[in-house]
């Protein structure tokens, strides 16, 4: 893959993990309303999610460079399909709560791996602006979708 396509991936990637992350705001109303908790309670989601995309960096940040890139991104994707899976097919509050977390620390995985990746293309092609910007234009779409 060239540098220009590994840049490019890195952008669509960070768009569709962000669009991930961005649509637990809009869906707090429905999983309140499915699994009959309450406001109290389902505001620990994002506290979780964010609890995982912290851990994954804190052990990511260990293991990134005796795994490789490719390896640790696709373990972050396969956790990230497994709690898009586990999310969707939730039948009560603790799975959402499973869910929430392993999309953060697939999250967390994603972006640090990403951004690492990112640091190491040619700085010619590097637009760190634009790779920052991804994470807002998923936010942006996320919400449209839900």
């Amino acid at each position: 893959m060239t540098e220009k396509n590994t840049r490019n991936f890195i952008y669509i990637s960070m768009i569709l993990f962000s669009m991930v992350m961005n649509t637990l705001a809009p869906l707090m109303t429905s999983i309140q309303e499915r699994f009959s908790v309450s406001i109290t309670i389902s505001s620990s989601l994002p506290f979780i999610s964010t609890f995982g995309t912290m851990i994954s960096n804190f052990i990511g940040s260990f293991f990134i460079a005796q795994i490789g890139y490719k390896s640790f991104l696709t373990g972050a994707f396969i956790i990230e399909i497994l709690g898009l899976v586990l999310f969707v097919t939730a039948i009560n509050f603790p799975m959402i709560v499973l869910s929430v977390f392993l999309l953060g620390v697939a999250t967390g995985a994603t972006f640090m791996t990403l951004t690492s990746a990112f640091s190491h293309l040619d700085r010619k092609i590097q637009n760190f602006g634009f790779l920052n910007a991804s994470f807002g234009i998923g936010g942006i779409i996320a919400p449209l979708l839900v």
